[in-house]
């Protein structure tokens, strides 16, 4: 009400002023000028009655304590109001808390000010917080109120000494103590005083690294970079927004924030000073730091491992300095009265805070480091930091991690140095890696090597590796399969040096040329001399390359002599003794198997014959005939082998062409053939050495021929000056066998021309022979054949090997007297020409060929010719006949007489002949020389012709002659016919009958 009437007075006193101001002259000044007149006021003032609280309030709101502490006095009224609404007015200091809260009665509502008042001088806030904490030490008033005072000095200093350590008497007495709510709530802010204590060093501490570090590092606000000048972040101008965030913040999420910024000194002040809450959580704090960050930043914070009080081997505790002693309220069965219980396990923004039993087992220490660096690797890929990581959880005594290790240092290896161009670094995680088998990780090790970096490779990341390979087995207690053809750890390196072989085998050498024995043990890749021999020879022999001969002579170089002895007793022999008769292939590994059997003699042994064979090598290359090594392994004692490969080299050295274009340009080099055949001969003990030196003559005579090279090769045959290499029969087979290839090579049977001719004059350079004639003969007629273009079939010439194949060559007689009609005229040429078709001593095809004139005159109506030829028929039959006395069953005479019979008889039915004398003379052979069931059908057409001549006897009146033959016959005849009516006369009978009579008619 008094500040309504003071507000309406002071707008009149405006008013007043405002409209009487003309009223005074120009002189005077505002308010300042006016005239002091005489007037009157009239105010109107009500007294009203108010109640002494209300004027307290009233003093309180006005700022106006004193006279409100004189109103509270007089009135009898609590003092606490004033006094806090003074404390809320003034500034925090010890005088204002000596002047305000010490006479304040309300004890909650000063604790509670002590909490809330915060400012920005931390001394001020301590102060705040110890005059609370001074005012909440109640454990005697919690003592005194127990029924058991008896012992309540002795709990009470066992609570202050000890109070995490409570006996089981305090044990027993904190658990049935009850206190009050009101004990409760100072209990409670107890608690809370000394933790905000604590948290107000820990961030004055912070505050100060923050400030320390943003000055080493640089760091700005960078909102006050102005030119060169840079203001930093004044942490004091924040400190009591930020403390008071920080007061109550879970030290835990606060870890792990300052472990995600990598603030790796605020860490370690939280640790130090609140271990005891953080250590629980001291895991998955440290998994926060990011994987970029290097180990060596927070190494001091990574666990370490060392032996217990049990003699076990456990987590080492962590280095600890509270701000202070642990207070009486703190003890744990207290704390569960005072506080709500913390779970165990909670959630931080999608973290899982579970706390870990501390200190924790060797083996959880070891599986975290595992999963860290695993964590690393796969999120950052920074190798680097988790090797880093592995080295110092090795160093911190950690168990079980020296395979990791070794893993991380390969894979760190393998990415930083392996692969050190950007294009070809590898892809690959630790996950992968560890899957990798040991041959496998050798092959990612030197998946881009080459020719300029393969023994470096292998001396840098391969060796090592082999060297660990024990102890990892070891620690794996991982034994390899004594079965295993890879048991000892270089057998991997083996195992890699024989699959590289089949592609680059001149890698292999590089590896070989940098083992030999000539130098210094620490510097050899192979260390081990048997080795490098098992493994060359393991790859020269399995290599299924045959352009590699250089570099197979290069790698022959590098082997030991590992027994000189048998080196100089075996210089000269081919025999390796290596059997691969039971191989079911022919790999480098397969033969790897064979040399591990071996021992140093026997190795020696078969590197003296590699150097025979490498020889041996060299020189059928040089005749381009490329062979794998392998083969003088499996060609031992093996003649068929041996056999093929040296015609092999003898036809290679010639181009087969019907030009007769020669490979060798003289002689002399067909010379230096045969002398190195006769070198890989070696004496019966070369590669060569199951084929006599005449089978190395006749293989190499074969080429020769097969060539064209006749004149060296009859100087060879037929040498003047020594004695033959071949018996004269061999070489006449040689001959003989190339005459029939170039033979059947020719296109045309033109022996003037191509292979004919050369067929021809391959029979010419041995002395002439039967069978050589044979063969000439033959040329000769084939030759005739093409001259006469016989056919094979209408329009497709005859081929020259269609002639010799051919399963009756009378047939082309046949075909030749079918094509020239007037061809059987010349009878004398055509049997010359079948005697030299090959029936050159053959009666019956003799036989056959008159028959066939025969036909073929008779096919021109020439019955002449054609009984000419009968007769000279029967006369080769008779010669027959008489060269196969009383063997009437030979297969020879019985051919003969069916091919005479049949062209006699077929002359001799022809109605057009007009000579019945000749008729009854072919009739008559054909009925001797017939089958007896074929004689009633050559009687019927001998009746038949008897009759025609008594026909034209009697019209020609014949005389005596005539008469004297007709009576001859008649009674012949009529005795043939009286024995072909008798059923039991036997055709034989009659045949001889036939026969004597034409034999007496015949002479007669």
């Amino acid at each position: 009400m008094s500040r309504l009437i003071s507000a309406i007075t002071n707008s009149l006193h405006y008013i007043t002023d405002t409209f009487l101001w003309h009223f005074e002259n120009d002189s005077s000044t505002i308010r300042g000028r006016f005239v002091t007149i005489s007037k009157r006021t009239f105010r109107l003032n009500r007294i009203s009655k108010i109640l002494p609280q209300d004027l307290l309030c009233r003093k309180i709101n006005a700022l106006e304590y004193d006279d409100a502490l004189v109103i509270a006095k007089n009135y009898n009224l609590d003092t606490d109001i004033i006094y806090q609404a003074r404390w809320k007015d003034a500034e925090v200091s010890e005088t204002a808390i000596h002047d305000n809260l010490d006479k304040i009665h309300d004890k909650e509502w000063v604790l509670s000010a002590c909490f809330n008042r915060i400012t920005k001088n931390p001394n001020m806030i301590r102060l705040l917080l110890c005059y609370g904490l001074d005012r909440t030490d109640i454990l005697d008033e919690i003592l005194n109120n127990t029924k058991v005072s008896a012992t309540n000095s002795l709990i009470n200093q066992k609570l202050r000494e000890h109070p995490l350590k409570a006996d089981s008497e305090v044990q027993k007495f904190l658990n049935n103590i009850k206190l009050s709510e009101k004990q409760k709530v100072i209990c409670r802010c107890r608690y809370y005083f000394l933790k905000y204590l604590d948290r107000l060093s820990t961030y004055e501490r912070i505050v100060e690294e923050k400030t320390r570090r943003d000055i080493e590092n640089g760091s700005m606000d960078s909102s006050e970079e102005n030119g060169n000048w840079i203001t930093f972040i004044d942490y004091n101008m924040t400190f009591d927004e930020d403390y008071a965030i920080f007061r109550d913040v879970h030290i835990a999420a606060q870890a792990m924030d300052f472990a995600a910024d990598e603030f790796f000194d605020g860490l370690s002040i939280l640790f130090t000073r609140h271990g005891n809450e953080l250590l629980p959580y001291r895991f998955t704090i440290l998994e926060q730091i990011p994987e970029t960050a290097d180990p060596d930043d927070y190494e001091s914070f990574l666990p370490r491992v060392g032996i217990n009080d049990g003699a076990e081997l456990s987590e080492c505790l962590w280095h600890q300095e509270p701000w202070r002693v642990y207070d009486w309220v703190e003890n744990p069965i207290l704390k569960k009265q005072i506080l709500q219980e913390e779970p165990e396990e909670w959630d931080f923004d999608g973290i899982l805070m579970k706390s870990v039993p501390y200190p924790a087992s060797a083996s959880y220490i070891t599986q975290w480091y595992v999963d860290r660096a695993h964590k690393i690797d796969s999120s950052s890929g920074q190798v680097d930091k988790a090797l880093s990581l592995v080295r110092y959880g090795i160093k911190k005594n950690v168990e079980n991690l020296k395979t990791l290790e070794e893993d991380l240092h390969m894979l760190s290896q393998l990415v930083y140095n392996c692969y050190p161009s950007s294009n070809d670094r590898i892809t690959m995680t630790l996950d992968e890696f560890e899957s990798l088998t040991e041959e496998e990780i050798i092959k990612t090790f030197l998946r881009q090597t080459d020719e300029t970096r393969i023994v470096n490779d292998v001396r840098l990341y391969i060796i090592p590796f082999l060297k660990l390979l024990p102890e990892r087995r070891a620690r794996k207690s991982e034994l390899p399969d004594k079965n295993d053809k890879y048991l000892y750890p270089t057998d991997l390196l083996y195992k890699y040096i024989l699959d590289l072989s089949s592609s680059h085998l001149d890698w292999c050498y590089l590896l070989f040329e940098a083992s030999k024995s000539t130098l210094p043990a620490e510097e050899r890749v192979i260390t081990s001399d048997e080795d490098l021999a098992k493994v060359a020879l393991a790859c020269l022999y399995g290599n299924a390359s045959t352009n590699d001969l250089n570099i197979q002579s290069r790698i022959f170089e590098c082997l030991p002599i590992l027994d000189s002895d048998s080196s100089e007793n075996n210089a000269t022999n081919s025999d390796s003794g290596v059997d691969i008769g039971l191989l079911q292939t022919y790999t480098p590994h397969d033969f790897l198997l064979i040399f591990k059997a071996k021992n140093k003699k026997q190795l020696q042994k078969i590197i003296n014959s590699l150097e025979i064979h490498i020889n041996a090598a060299k020189i059928l290359a040089r005749y381009n005939h490329t062979i794998f090594l392998r083969w003088f392994l499996q060609s031992a004692k093996n003649y068929t082998m041996q056999k093929q490969l040296c015609i092999q080299l003898s036809r290679r050295a010639s181009n087969d062409s019907e030009f007769e274009v020669e490979h060798f340009e003289n002689d002399s080099e067909w010379i230096q053939l045969l002398e190195e055949m006769k070198m890989l001969q070696g004496d019966g003990k070369g590669v060569l050495g199951e084929i006599s030196i005449e089978g190395i003559y006749e293989d190499f005579i074969s080429g020769l021929l097969s060539c064209g090279k006749f004149r060296l090769a009859c100087e060879i045959l037929l040498p003047t000056d020594k004695p033959r290499p071949l018996e004269m029969d061999t070489a006449e087979k040689l001959v003989i066998n190339a005459s029939r290839e170039f033979f059947d090579n020719a296109t045309s049977g033109n022996m003037n021309h191509g292979y004919m001719k050369m067929a021809y004059e391959c029979l010419q350079i041995l002395p002439i022979s039967d069978t050589i004639t044979s063969e000439l003969e033959f040329i000769e007629a084939t030759h005739i054949l093409s001259e006469k273009k016989i056919c094979y079939q209408p329009g497709v010439p005859i081929h020259p090997m269609q002639i010799r194949l051919s399963s009756n060559r009378l047939d082309f007689i046949d075909r030749l007297l079918s094509t020239y009609e007037d061809a059987y005229l010349d009878p004398k040429s055509i049997i010359k020409l079948a005697k030299k078709l090959g029936y050159r001593k053959d009666k019956v095809a003799e036989v056959k060929v008159m028959a066939m004139l025969a036909d073929s005159a008779l096919r021109d109506n020439n019955f002449d010719t054609a009984y000419c030829m009968c007769i000279d028929l029967v006369n080769v039959v008779k010669t027959i006949a008489s060269s196969n006395k009383g063997n009437k069953e030979n297969a020879e005479l019985t051919s003969a007489n069916d091919v005479a019979w049949r062209i006699c008889y077929e002359v001799a039915k022809q109605e057009n002949y007009r000579d019945l004398e000749q008729q009854m003379t072919l009739m008559g052979y054909a009925l001797s020389l017939c089958p007896s069931d074929q004689i009633t059908d050559i009687l019927n057409l001998w009746r038949k012709l008897e009759e025609q001549r008594s026909l034209r006897a009697l019209e020609a009146k014949s005389n005596l002659m005539e008469k004297s033959v007709t009576e001859k016959v008649k009674p012949a005849v009529e005795r043939v016919e009286s024995v072909l009516m008798t059923p039991l006369l036997q055709g034989d009978r009659l045949k001889n009958l036939v026969s004597s009579w034409l034999g007496s008619g015949f002479s007669t």
